[in-house]
């Protein structure tokens, strides 16, 4: 909420100072209110001012007492909900995910909005750090990983800011808290790639074990493809006529099997031109496919 001093000229002839108080409505919209101060212009400016402060304050504290004693696991859950229908189905389910966690230990503590300090989220954070992951074969605890825990973070800061914006709370108690005094570039993962001596190696092992995923290990070495892209080739991907591979749709699974016509960024979508050995490789993919459907349905067939 915020005010302003406004002056207006009466039937009289005197000016009179106004507080104007702007402030959002339940249903989102903004509103004004006026208030008399019952102070003339003349002289009264500093006393108008304090009157304006004290007014500000006391509507902001009716505020935030008013929706503050909120659990704040049960607030995670309705911050996700909003989310629905502003995000993709995937992220809405990766949010759904990651939101088990952190509504799990600060329900277990039953912490209102109103209770939240910084020492709680760091608490929180250090926990799943070091313990956050339980064996469900031994019960054995070990650390998350950063960037699961920084998924965490984000989503907490996410649904704490909105209550900042919507004048729940004052301000963000986990807002300038790190998840770990590690720095980039210790944090940072080393990659190493094949050589084309150990991407040949890799691939004569996968196919002299008969993997299942010996063709999907194949295309994704040749081409470089990502996860959600290699399984999702079909065969309508490849033109045989113009000696091309398109990369124009992903297959991808959080909580449910999600299949897209794009990819994860605008420029992800690509196509790549096929060699010989290419258009052979997929071509006894594909017939490789066809065997294994009249397979399945010749086992369907005997239920």
């Amino acid at each position: 909420m915020t005010g302003n001093l406004q002056t207006k000229k009466l039937a009289s002839g005197k000016e009179y100072y106004y507080m104007v108080l702007n402030f959002r409505s339940e249903d989102g919209k903004r509103k004004q209110k006026w208030i008399s101060t019952g102070l003339e212009v003349r002289g009264n400016k500093r006393k108008a001012e304090a009157m304006l402060r004290e007014e500000l304050q006391k509507y902001k504290n009716d505020l935030y007492s008013s929706d503050r004693d909120i659990l704040f696991s049960d607030y995670l859950q309705k911050w996700l909900e909003q989310q629905r229908s502003s995000v993709s189905q995937v992220t809405f389910e990766g949010y759904s995910l990651h939101i088990r966690h952190p509504v799990a230990w600060f329900g277990e503590r039953h912490l209102s909005l109103g209770d939240l300090k910084v020492s709680h989220f760091e608490d929180f954070y250090n926990e799943m750090l070091t313990s956050g992951k339980v064996n469900p074969r031994t019960g054995e605890t070990s650390g998350l990983s950063v960037r699961t825990v920084r998924e965490y973070k984000f989503i907490i800061n996410s649904a704490l800011n909105k209550a900042v914006a919507n004048e729940i709370i004052p301000s963000n108690p986990a807002l300038n808290i790190r998840v770990t005094n590690k720095t980039k570039k210790q944090l940072a993962r080393k990659i190493n790639f094949f050589t084309t001596e150990e991407a040949n190696d890799f691939l004569d092992y996968v196919y002299g074990e008969n993997d299942v995923l010996a063709d999907l290990i194949c295309a994704t070495l040749f081409f470089g493809l990502r996860r959600s892209e290699v399984i999702a080739i079909r065969i309508q991907s490849i033109d045989f006529q113009n000696h091309r591979l398109n990369i124009d749709h992903t297959i991808v699974k959080m909580l449910t099997l999600q299949e897209k016509d794009d990819t994860k960024t605008p420029d992800s979508n690509r196509s790549y031109p096929l060699t010989g050995e290419m258009e052979d490789f997929f071509r006894r993919v594909i017939e490789k496919k066809k065997g294994k459907r009249g397979l399945f349905w010749r086992y369907l067939s005997r239920e």
